[in-house]
């Protein structure tokens, strides 16, 4: 598939020369080939648009192409559209990475990362041991919420691999080690949103290392306090605050459920 406005000139044109040298069925044929080349590539033809000016199917034509080549579209991160949750109501979609995450059982990147802009249901990873986002009751709310998705944007959901912290101590001692899970949404771990606690995959672009700490804190905040999938030794969870600031107190160990999701 063509990845420029250039390569996609390249292709019609070839094909319209097919089709000129063809007469009848054949050239019928050529026709409807060369239509659904152009329905498939209509992303590229219009590059450079702000976000919300795609539709959800052209976005998911668009993440397919971010996985052979991001660099065209980095400029979409940081840039959000609105998408259905149902019962959840509508969400902004942020994009906070290309070609980040993998794809489960592949070597693969997802096209494209989204922070869902929104707290959805009150939840936490605790109250007791062991501490763990797998085996919380956070984990499986948080996957309900994919049959919620847009029909358009659901089937094209990928599951992809994450890493989490858990308490293998004894004796009164927290010791962490890691694992690995593969969900097709997820909450966010402290690390991906720009603090390293050791955890897979990295920062994401939109919450880099190129940022000041109140930009950092900025682009994190949304109006609500936050949990992510990471423990923490004392409260049990990590939680971004309103501020948008990591939240490590011994109180209240709830948090708003603020989604990611890969295309």
């Amino acid at each position: 598939m063509a990845n420029t406005k250039q390569e996609l000139a390249g292709n019609l044109g070839a094909m319209a020369d097919a089709i000129r040298s063809k007469t009848g069925r054949d050239a019928l044929i050529a026709f409807r080939g060369m239509a659904s080349e152009i329905e498939s590539i209509m992303p590229i033809a219009r590059a450079g648009l702000p976000l919300s000016e795609y539709t959800w199917p052209e976005i998911v034509q668009i993440a397919e192409l971010c996985r052979e080549n991001p660099n065209p579209w980095s400029y979409l991160v940081g840039q959000s559209k609105p998408l259905d949750l149902g019962t959840y109501g509508s969400a902004p979609c942020l994009v906070v990475g290309l070609a980040h995450d993998t794809i489960a059982g592949t070597t693969d990147k997802a096209g494209m990362t989204f922070m869902v802009r929104k707290g959805l249901f009150n939840t936490q990873l605790g109250p007791t041991r062991p501490f763990s986002y797998v085996t919380s009751d956070a984990r499986p709310a948080v996957l309900q919420v994919l049959d919620q998705f847009d029909e358009d944007v659901r089937e094209s959901v990928k599951a992809v691999d994450k890493t989490y912290r858990y308490d293998v101590g004894s004796g009164g001692f927290l010791k962490w080690a890691y694992g690995s899970v593969s969900d097709a949404v997820w909450l966010f771990s402290v690390t991906e949103l720009g603090s390293d606690q050791g955890e897979s995959p990295a920062r994401y672009a939109y919450f880099g290392s190129d940022i000041t700490a109140e930009t950092l804190a900025n682009r994190r905040k949304m109006g609500c306090s936050y949990l992510t999938r990471t423990p923490d030794m004392s409260s049990r969870s990590k939680r971004i605050d309103n501020l948008g600031n990591v939240d490590s107190s011994n109180g209240d160990q709830s948090g708003q459920a603020v989604i990611g999701f890969c295309l």
